[in-house]
């Protein structure tokens, strides 16, 4: 079962992509197309949650296809995006993030962290906020501090 890809951006500027165990080719092109309408409302940080994530799916033409997504929007990415974190489940999948990276052909120009602890992660990001002078939503979407 491959499952949608969640996009959320009801907090901006947190956006949170979540990914199913087997996202679907056309599902990775549907989820930047809609993340593009993020990207114009201007410098945000980015969770993306990859704890459902099967570590066997898709193979290389999987990766390839989410490479081509992120690659056609580097620049972008570059400009807007404050930081992002990747929340993981475990060794494999950060692996597969390492491999994702290795692949890149410009290196990003924004802080990533790999983050086993959503919490965490979220403080991270509220922190690379804080930092660029915005903040998340009001104080009770905020993890506790």
């Amino acid at each position: 079962m491959s499952g949608r890809i969640e996009l959320d951006g009801s907090k901006f500027p947190l956006v949170r992509i979540t990914l199913p165990a087997n996202p679907t080719e056309e599902d990775t092109v549907a989820v930047y197309r809609d993340y593009d309408v993020f990207l114009a409302r201007g410098r945000h940080v980015l969770l993306v949650d990859l704890r459902k994530l099967n570590p066997l799916f898709g193979g290389a033409r999987a990766r390839q296809v989410t490479l081509r997504e992120v690659e056609s929007r580097q620049h972008l990415f570059d400009k807007l995006l404050i930081a992002e974190v990747r929340i993981v489940s475990g060794s494999i999948v950060r692996g597969i993030i390492t491999a994702f990276e290795w692949m890149r052909k410009r290196p990003r120009l924004y802080p990533l962290a790999v983050m086993e602890d959503e919490k965490e992660g979220l403080r991270w990001l509220d922190e690379k906020l804080e930092a660029a002078g915005r903040s998340l939503p009001p104080q009770s979407l905020r993890p506790g501090r």
